[in-house]
């Protein structure tokens, strides 16, 4: 597979993500470790597919802050994207030990549609 296809084929896999939350949202019986763990696999994706697009390079990482500044060098405004850190507990820690007893319910729809925004951005957008 080819450079060009590449980003495409790991925004797909990270669609498959996106629309497993989409069909979880309302789930009573799935837990937020679950959902969380998507969350973050799906923004991860993004992240990365958008880097690819953008000819960039990305090390072997789930850490969301490790992905934002190869986007920044690419000349990407990350501003708005280091709020997406926040899932980085779900890529393993809470996966396995599970979310604190005291937690508030993760907010699903809100969720859903920053990473859809997240993903147009990584299909359309250009550096700044």
């Amino acid at each position: 597979m080819g450079m060009s296809e590449e980003w495409k084929a790991m925004l797909e896999m990270g669609r498959k993500d996106l629309r497993a939350l989409v069909l979880f949202e309302t789930s009573s019986e799935l837990a937020d470790e679950i959902f969380g763990f998507h969350t973050q696999q799906a923004a991860e994706k993004a992240l990365k597919a958008w880097i690819s697009r953008l000819g960039g390079a990305y090390s072997p990482t789930h850490d969301l802050s490790k992905l934002i500044p190869t986007l920044e060098r690419l000349g990407i405004d990350v501003s708005e994207l280091w709020s997406l850190t926040r899932w980085n507990s779900f890529a393993v820690q809470f996966r396995y030990d599970g979310m604190p007893e005291d937690s508030e319910p993760l907010p699903r729809r809100e969720i859903i549609v920053a990473l859809e925004r997240l993903f147009l951005q990584a299909e359309i957008s250009t550096p700044v």
